[in-house]
């Protein structure tokens, strides 16, 4: 995963921590787009295996998602009925995707992954604009 050319400092480490946690704040609220923000970080991190990558940012967003509930559920706010609705379609969606995403091969994933990107930015500031 790593070689001995990819061994960073502990400031930059400090750096990459921090960008996480940045990450995991933003995404613990808002939620859109931590995916392709962790996957982004984990590259700059110097990690190369999609997969590996992937197990990464699903542990992580497990781990914020969990944090996010607990303080929503503490605070009242949630609407069970349809967070346990959303919390079973995206279970399926995980365990769906990641058969997929073994499936077609890294480059595949990439080219999805840039695509995907791409058209959802596109879109968002389309309707920005109009």
């Amino acid at each position: 995963m790593f070689d001995d050319a990819s061994i960073r400092s502990s400031r930059w480490w400090t750096v990459a921590i921090c960008l996480q946690l940045v990450i995991a704040v933003y995404g613990g609220y808002f939620g859109a787009g931590i995916g392709v923000l962790m996957l982004a970080l984990l590259g700059v991190l110097g990690l190369e295996d999609l997969n590996t990558m992937n197990g990464i940012k699903v542990v992580n967003g497990m781990l914020i998602n969990l944090v996010a509930v607990v303080t929503f559920a503490i605070s009242g706010i949630v609407d069970w009925p349809i967070a346990l609705g959303m919390a079973a379609a995206s279970a399926a969606g995980g365990w769906a995707g990641a058969g997929i995403a073994r499936g077609i091969g890294q480059s595949r994933l990439r080219i999805a992954i840039i695509v995907t990107g791409g058209v959802v930015s596109l879109t968002l500031f389309y309707r920005l604009l109009r």
